[in-house]
């Protein structure tokens, strides 16, 4: 990462503060966090008190809309010995799960031979709050979708940034990040493809990766349609290419980069009602390291304030066309009155 895009990170190092600051410093950081904070809460439909980051089932988790709601940012947390973040610190890397085929998202360059792209600049935003210096202190884990919460689970890595659906199943497994980007669920067909609305999915073969909230919405809404099951979304758009399947439903946001390499497919927009195809992108967290968790959602929020969120945005998507949103309000569990 740059020295510029490295100086970007620096209100996002201050807010949430790191163990080496004054005492003075780290109070007014951490009133700042608050005032961030109780802002945010105050836009957001309030979820019902909470202490844990495990729903009691995935049925109560779904009954009452938690699915996207995670652990807000404490004005108390430390960064001091016994906590995850200093140990992280003492390891002097982050190891952080991505995909390295999601144009725009986090893909290999085909020059330098890097993972980058938006997802992995929040890695690096994260690295710069925990380290302060320019050293380059994350490290890149490739995975693909069905890795994205068994590598957190079991310690591989200490998140994954994958454009994880939040689910209440996979809250069962791991902990989850406020969200950081909204998507939605399409169909990437063949130009030519005679497929023009839900009807004509029935008896199709639709490519979806093995894992994904994409199967199970697929499964839910057109149990007719014939799933081929692969491991990364890249496998999906070569059975496309090839005429091995029919369509490829994933999240548009993936669909975008695959256009843009190859002008022979194209997006089919809003075959299921967008309602269901939502997808609230979370950041992978083990459930025992909540004081992580809150302190990435610390980071989220200053990103989000100072602009960065946005111009990474506008600088790693906006040129492959996916349409302009706006930064997501976070869901916060009111387990910390």
């Amino acid at each position: 990462m740059s020295r510029t895009t490295r100086a970007a990170f620096v209100t996002a190092a201050l807010l949430v503060g790191c163990s080496a600051a004054p005492a003075s410093e780290a109070t007014r950081s951490l009133d700042e966090l608050r005032t961030l904070t109780t802002s945010s809460a105050s836009s957001t439909i309030p979820i019902e008190t909470t202490t844990t980051t495990e729903p009691a089932s995935v049925r109560d988790c779904e009954d009452r809309g938690m699915a996207t709601a995670s652990l807000s940012p404490d004005p108390n947390l430390t960064n001091g010995p016994g906590t995850f973040m200093d140990a992280i610190r003492q390891r002097g890397q982050l190891r952080v799960g991505v995909d390295e085929n999601t144009e725009g998202f986090a893909a290999l360059h085909p020059h330098t031979r890097e993972i980058v792209g938006f997802e992995v600049d929040l890695a690096h935003a994260i690295a710069y709050s925990l380290f302060h210096d320019d050293d380059d202190r994350v490290e890149l884990i490739p995975l693909v979708t069905a890795q994205k919460t068994d590598l957190v689970a079991e310690g591989t890595v200490d998140l994954t940034i994958s454009a994880a659906s939040m689910t209440c199943d996979r809250w069962n497994q791991v902990a989850f990040s406020a969200e950081y980007y909204t998507a939605h669920q399409q169909f990437l067909v063949r130009v030519d493809s005679d497929i023009h609305d839900a009807a004509d999915l029935i008896g199709r073969e639709i490519c979806v990766t093995r894992g994904s909230s994409s199967k199970r919405i697929l499964k839910a809404q057109v149990p007719e349609a014939r799933l081929v099951e692969v491991d990364s979304r890249t496998d999906c758009l070569v059975a496309l290419e090839n005429d091995e399947v029919d369509a490829y439903f994933g999240h548009d946001t993936f669909l975008y980069g695959m256009i843009a390499q190859d002008h022979s497919v194209e997006i089919r927009p809003d075959l299921l009602d967008r309602k269901l195809t939502v997808s609230h992108y979370g950041i992978a967290i083990a459930k025992e390291h909540e004081d992580f968790v809150r302190y990435v959602n610390g980071v989220l929020e200053s990103l989000i304030a100072d602009g960065t969120w946005q111009r990474l945005i506008e600088k790693r998507l906006a040129p492959l066309g996916i349409p302009e949103i706006p930064p997501p309000t976070p869901d916060y569990r009111r387990d910390h009155a």
